[in-house]
C-alpha cells in the first residue's frame, strides 16, 4: 500500500484526544490518526463506480439515519410483488414485462442489501454492538 502525506487542520480538541490516546497506547499519533481515519471511512475498493457515491454518502449519515438504513425491510407490497414474480418464474410462466420488474427488483433488492451490510459497517466501526452471523 503507498502512503501519501497530507496536512489537515483540526481542532485543537481532537488534537489533544489523539495525543492522548498515542500517549495511552506508546505509539506514534501518526499510526492513531491513520488507523482512526481507516477504521471510519468506508472500504470502496470493491465497490463498482456507480455503487461508491451511494456508500460514500451513507459515511456522512449520523447514527440515526445508519441505524435506519440497516434496519430497512421492503414493504409487505414489495415482498408480496417479489414473491409473487418468483413463482411466475418457478412455473416457467413469466412474461416480458414480468421478467423486466423482477429484474428490477432483484437489483434494488441487492443494492440494499449492500447499503444496509455497509450502514451495519459503519455502525460497528462507531463502536455500536450489532449482529453477528455465525455459523
Amino acid at each position: 500500500m503507498a502512503i501519501q502525506t497530507i496536512t489537515l487542520d483540526i481542532p485543537d480538541a481532537l488534537y489533544q484526544t489523539a495525543l492522548r490516546l498515542a500517549d495511552a497506547t506508546k505509539r506514534p499519533i501518526d499510526d492513531v490518526v491513520r488507523e482512526s481515519l481507516m477504521n471510519t471511512l468506508p472500504p470502496l475498493d470493491d465497490v463498482s463506480a456507480v455503487e461508491v457515491d451511494s456508500l460514500a454518502h451513507l459515511s456522512m449519515l449520523g447514527d440515526d439515519a445508519l441505524w435506519d438504513v440497516a434496519g430497512y425491510t421492503a414493504s409487505d407490497a414489495e415482498q408480496h410483488e417479489l414473491a409473487h414474480l418468483l413463482d411466475v418464474q418457478e412455473r416457467g410462466e413469466i412474461v416480458g414485462h414480468e421478467k423486466e420488474r423482477l429484474e428490477q427488483i432483484l437489483n434494488q433488492h441487492s443494492n440494499m442489501m449492500l447499503k444496509k451490510a455497509h450502514a451495519w459497517l459503519l455502525l460497528a466501526r462507531r463502536g455500536y454492538s450489532v449482529p453477528v452471523h455465525s455459523n
